[in-house]
């Protein structure tokens, strides 16, 4: 383990300098909203695992419909309405984006949904039971986990009235 030596004024200032910055990254990236208001949570990011999804009776990837809901119902995206079940990490060149009016006596829940027709399907409900003032996005660096290798990547906003 190195310990940083604080015996002179430049050790010092370097271990505040270190202490500051980790408390300021612990939170950082952590958005829970606390009070009602309009924010726009976008996907920018997945990784598809092979061991979370399917593939076709052909071999192939299926495609995935990533859905937010709002106390079960759900919410109109823009962009794409599918993205493909290709496996592996990807940068979305269009993000799907969702204009989400944030209330905390309502619940919240993403869902990864693989499409196909005749054959297994997996189906991913984030959380798993949705709870009011839960805000499913506020992930570590807005990342989602989910499965054994798979996760999904938001970037929040608000939208300041």
């Amino acid at each position: 383990m190195t310990w940083i030596n604080t015996s002179s004024t430049g050790g010092r200032w370097i271990g505040l300098l270190v202490v500051g910055l980790l408390l300021a990254g612990c939170g950082a990236h952590r958005i829970q909203p606390r009070a009602p208001g309009d924010w726009v949570v976008e996907l920018v990011e997945l990784q598809v695992g092979a061991s979370d999804f399917h593939v076709s009776r052909r071999g192939q990837a299926l495609d995935l419909a990533v859905r937010v809901l709002e106390d079960g119902t759900a919410l109109k995206a823009s962009g794409p309405e599918r993205l493909s079940g290709r496996r592996g990490q990807r940068i979305l060149d269009q993000p799907m984006a969702w204009l989400i009016r944030y209330d905390p006596q309502r619940t919240y829940q993403v869902l990864v949904v693989e499409k196909g027709f005749a054959s297994r399907r997996a189906k991913w409900e984030l959380p798993p039971t949705p709870r009011l003032n839960e805000w499913p996005f506020a992930g570590k660096d807005g990342l989602l986990p989910f499965g054994k290798e798979s996760y999904l990547k938001f970037r929040v906003r608000r939208i300041d009235d």
